[in-house]
């Protein structure tokens, strides 16, 4: 005998319970499995389906409503289809999200670096595919796509929207940038991003006068309150709304939603494969040493390339990525690899010293700074600045390019000056410094030998306060072909214009450490340069600037052995150099 009416919606579904597998599919949506609705003008009930192709997809609710639950098993159903999921949360979420090699970059709003960074590469990403679908409609219609999870949505805005040089409304721009989103939140904050969604779940709170605030229609309102109910509406003129209820996934052994969490470590037969590996930001440590950096990292990471050492130089389509030579090995000059070469090309211009000073970029590798024409490193007092600039002077003792310090702990000599107390000291180091520049200097080719020599200097602001003609004088190490790596403070970077300052902040070498102060913004040839990191960061935490491209970096400690460090006529044979900065951003 026929049913008059289908049975009430199940208090809770699993995508591969009957209920599900034998309802039809709503008519208008497509894809993966979401929810099971009620529809009583035809007594059945339809499958609620949802494909990252058609846009974003929303779910809002209050707490305990079942959208941090939404999410995951949206996650865990998109990762065994296929897709890559990137996710930004809390620990309720994270936690839910497996180990898979489909999984991108899973961050909190607390790591302020790698939730910005990854919201910018996805939305720059969205935006080429797009551009690449309108160039020709069959290119990026189907297949894997990068899929991002918010929990929170509130909480990812605000960090966005706090970010210097942000647009004014960044996730309204992810969402439209073709990237699919899958956003939760309350109902408030989805119902505002509504006009740029495919479809949204308006999670029940149990009070019809509150359904209808958080934007159900009134004659679905009110209905039960119990987790994962709720009424899926759909984009404008695209369907009808209708009371469902979330599918869970399936059962906890059943790999095909991704729920074991050793599923998903090799592909299956006949699974499409994403064609490069997915975006992953490491999170940076809280410390690094300097023995952990890579002296010897190969070159600029590029097309996905992780940029450790050792990775197989071909590329996905066979082809052979670019292997940079570093300093001192042969090249197609002849040179013969010994350290020591001169450092002048047949142009006369000075080879980049790159000195690995800290760990950052999107794969946490060894990061180097180029202070062949000098370098800022400016900071608040506590952000780690006088570290980085022991980290740098090391790093250059180590290669033979050191010259001299200027108030920064170092052993004591005519070339080191750690707390100058006169004129007259300064300025016999100046005389010193610029004589073993002079003996350098080769007179009949008038080629500097390489490494180029550096003298790093600390609380050069502060210096210069008290010793301006003597910080004036500092010129005179750039006129006989060295370099200045200089310490300022933010204020004193923004607001010095004489001595050496306003010149090495006219170039585009340096690192900015702590958090970015609007009043001061740090500048460097002519773009400011914004940080961003989370409250409780250690010091050290910054961005290395080095041309066009800037990085976050945690900055290694130095080894703090100075006993036998090397002078600027040793020299130390390495294989290689430091990785110079890759193009990411934060």
């Amino acid at each position: 005998m026929d049913r008059l009416w289908a049975p009430p919606l199940p208090a809770s579904v699993r995508v591969d319970d009957d209920a599900a597998t034998e309802a039809h599919d709503l008519p208008g949506t497509q894809g993966l499995p979401l929810a099971l609705a009620d529809l009583p003008d035809e007594q059945r009930h339809a499958l609620v389906r949802w494909d990252p192709i058609d846009g974003s997809l929303g779910v809002g609710g209050r707490s305990r409503s079942g959208r941090t639950t939404t999410l995951a098993t949206v996650g865990r159903m998109l990762l065994a289809r296929g897709h890559v999921v990137h996710a930004v949360g809390g620990p309720a979420l994270l936690d839910l999200i497996p180990t898979h090699r489909r999984t991108g970059t899973t961050t909190g709003t607390d790591d302020a670096p790698r939730a910005v960074r990854l919201v910018r590469a996805l939305t720059a990403a969205g935006r080429a595919e797009a551009r690449a679908r309108r160039a020709d409609q069959r290119q990026g219609a189907g297949g894997p796509r990068d899929v991002l999870l918010v929990d929170d949505v509130a909480d990812l805005r605000t960090l966005l929207e706090s970010v210097p040089d942000a647009s004014r409304d960044p996730l309204t721009d992810l969402v439209r940038s073709g990237t699919a989103v899958v956003v939760a939140g309350s109902a408030r904050e989805i119902t505002r991003l509504a006009p740029d969604l495919a479809g949204r779940i308006i999670l029940a709170a149990g009070d019809r006068h509150e359904d209808v605030a958080d934007g159900m229609p009134p004659g679905l309102a009110g209905g039960r309150a119990a987790p994962g109910r709720g009424v899926w509406m759909p984009a404008p003129a695209s369907g009808t709304p209708a009371v469902c209820q979330v599918l869970l996934g399936p059962g906890r052994r059943d790999t095909r939603g991704g729920d074991d969490p050793q599923a998903g470590t090799s592909p299956r037969a006949g699974e499409e494969i994403p064609a490069a590996a997915p975006l992953r930001i490491t999170a940076l440590p809280e410390r690094v040493a300097a023995a952990d950096l890579d002296p010897c990292a190969r070159g600029v990471a590029r097309d996905g390339d992780t940029g450790r050492p050792g990775r197989d130089a071909a590329q996905a389509d066979g082809s052979v990525r670019p292997l940079r030579l570093p300093v001192g090995l042969g090249g197609d000059d002849g040179d013969t690899g010994r350290p020591g070469r001169d450092a002048a090309q047949a142009d006369g211009s000075v080879r980049p010293l790159r000195l690995p000073v800290g760990l950052g970029g999107d794969d946490g590798g060894t990061v180097a700074l180029d202070v062949c024409a000098g370098a800022v490193v400016a900071g608040p007092p506590g952000s780690g600045r006088s570290t980085a600039l022991r980290t740098i002077a090391e790093a250059a003792a180590a290669r033979g390019a050191l010259l001299g310090t200027l108030g920064l702990p170092w052993p004591g000599s005519d070339q080191h000056l750690p707390e100058p107390r006169t004129a007259a000291q300064i300025r016999a180091a100046i005389d010193a410094w610029v004589s073993r520049l002079v003996e350098a200097t080769d007179g009949a080719s008038g080629r500097r030998a390489a490494p180029p020599l550096i003298v790093v200097v600390d609380d050069l602001d502060r210096l210069g306060a008290r010793f301006p003609a003597e910080v004036e004088a500092l010129a005179r190490v750039r006129g006989a072909g060295g370099a200045l790596v200089a310490g300022t403070s933010l204020e004193g970077a923004a607001s010095t214009h004489r001595g050496p300052l306003p010149e090495l902040r006219a170039g585009r070498a340096g690192i900015v450490l702590g958090a970015s102060d609007r009043r001061y913004p740090m500048t460097l040839g002519g773009r400011p340069v914004w940080t961003l990191i989370g409250p409780n960061a250690a010091p050290g935490r910054g961005t290395v600037v080095d041309g066009s491209t800037t990085v976050s970096v945690q900055i290694a400690e130095p080894s703090g052995d100075r006993q036998e460090v090397p002078t600027e006529r040793s020299r130390l044979r390495v294989s290689g150099s430091p990785r110079q900065v890759d193009g990411s951003r934060w």
